[in-house]
């Protein structure tokens, strides 16, 4: 693989493994537009938006204060 991927000033085919977890879903993400990979209109949003979170974060959705749990679904 040879050129570069610049984002805030670092190549991102440089990067550790541990280096690009912390780049992913904090500092950079991908919105995919296809009908087959966008929100599942059976479920909430908010649902949706919060597994993603939790996935990227490592966090727990029950840990969340139930007025934040709310506000996210």
């Amino acid at each position: 693989m040879s050129g570069q991927a610049i984002f805030e000033g670092r190549d991102l085919f440089r990067l550790s493994l541990q280096e690009m977890r912390e780049v992913r879903g904090n500092r950079i993400s991908m919105i995919f537009q296809e009908p087959m990979t966008s929100l599942n209109p059976v479920f909430t949003v908010g649902n949706q938006i919060v597994e993603a979170i939790s996935l990227i974060r490592s966090f727990s959705p029950k840990k969340l204060g139930k007025k934040r749990w709310i506000c996210l679904t």
